[in-house]
């Protein structure tokens, strides 16, 4: 499959898998490292920061997740685009 347009559906299909196990790594990694120093206002700035840091992996994590589905949509879409054509090249060869 995939030769009319040249595509590896199989590399697609493999790239949309390491891409999901990266996305679905990245949300999970934990962000609980602070930073504390008497008499200072560190405490409640590594607060907010591990927020923000939290959000950009999770931000970073969904966007590599939607890659995968795309790779994932795209191997199906040149599957049975492939397939089609494929089925009608062979009916005009046959004479319908």
């Amino acid at each position: 499959m995939g030769q009319m347009l040249q595509a590896d559906i199989d590399a697609l299909r493999g790239l949309a898998k390491t891409l999901a196990v990266a996305g679905d790594s990245i949300n999970g990694i934990p962000v609980t490292a602070t930073a504390a120093m008497l008499s200072s206002a560190v405490d409640s700035v590594s607060a907010g920061v591990r927020e923000v840091v939290t959000t950009a992996y999770k931000a970073l994590g969904d966007r590599i997740r939607s890659m995968a589905d795309a790779a994932t949509a795209s191997a199906t879409t040149y599957e049975a685009a492939d397939q089609a054509f494929g089925e009608q090249l062979q009916k005009y060869e046959t004479g319908f």
